[in-house]
């Protein structure tokens, strides 16, 4: 790939993940930039175990993942000396791979036929789930479970946050206690549903999350068979 294909696959790829302030902006590494972007972070990792006063003056975000062990750690940030004031050569260092980009194109116009779809699909990419904004995805998860993600919202939010088809709204009130439930139905005589509310959006985000740890939990299962298939893991029921 070029480097305008490459950029222009990198700037697709964020276009729809909503920011988040990590405050690494206030790093001070970043008044003086290290020539470190092309090594691979277990070879940095490496050089940092041979000469530890370099963990002070590297990227806080690129530490967090360079995968030193609880005890390495501590000992790192208890370091000694000062931050490194010479730097080792690091042109035998391992090259990182390049980063394989997805690209996630949100699906902003949900019919509600299109979220009649959605609750009789299976096997879906969870990455694909990420861009279709529905709590139709409901439906995905069964028992317990759902029982602990309907546990954090009260009954008017639940009434709020169905905003779907009958069968998936059926879906969560069969998942409440009886009193939750016969409340929850009220609220939902009154209208109140909403993809505009915050509780649809607490709980689109809620069934995600549970979604992203089937997700990788069939990951780490495939990964142990010797599965070495490619793509994102897809979601059943759960």
């Amino acid at each position: 790939m070029t480097r305008s294909q490459t950029l222009g696959s990198y700037v697709s790829s964020l276009g729809d993940i909503r920011e988040v302030d990590l405050g690494a902006h206030t790093d001070p590494v970043y008044l003086k930039g290290l020539k470190l972007a092309h090594i691979d972070n277990a070879s940095l990792a490496d050089y940092v175990r041979k000469q530890p006063t370099l963990f002070a003056v590297l990227p806080r975000l690129r530490v967090e993942s360079m995968g030193f062990s609880i005890m390495e750690w501590v000992d790192l940030n208890r370091a000694e000396g000062g931050a490194a004031d010479k730097f080792p050569d690091f042109s035998k260092a391992v090259a990182s791979k390049p980063r394989d980009i997805k690209i996630r194109h949100k699906f902003s116009r949900i019919s509600r036929e299109d979220e009649e779809s959605i609750v009789s699909l299976r096997d879906v990419d969870v990455g694909i789930i990420e861009g279709v904004r529905s709590v139709a995805w409901i439906t995905s998860i069964e028992g317990e479970p759902l029982k602990d993600i309907l546990k954090e919202f009260t009954a008017q939010e639940i009434a709020e946050a169905l905003d779907a088809p009958q069968a998936a709204i059926d879906h969560a009130l069969s998942h409440l206690p009886d009193k939750k439930r016969q409340l929850t139905t009220e609220y939902l005589r009154k209208g109140i549903s909403s993809r505009q509310t915050e509780s649809f959006d607490a709980l689109f985000m809620s069934i995600l999350a549970h979604l992203r740890i089937v997700a990788l939990g069939a990951g780490s299962e495939s990964s142990e068979s010797g599965d070495s298939g490619e793509g994102g893991e897809n979601v059943t029921a759960a």
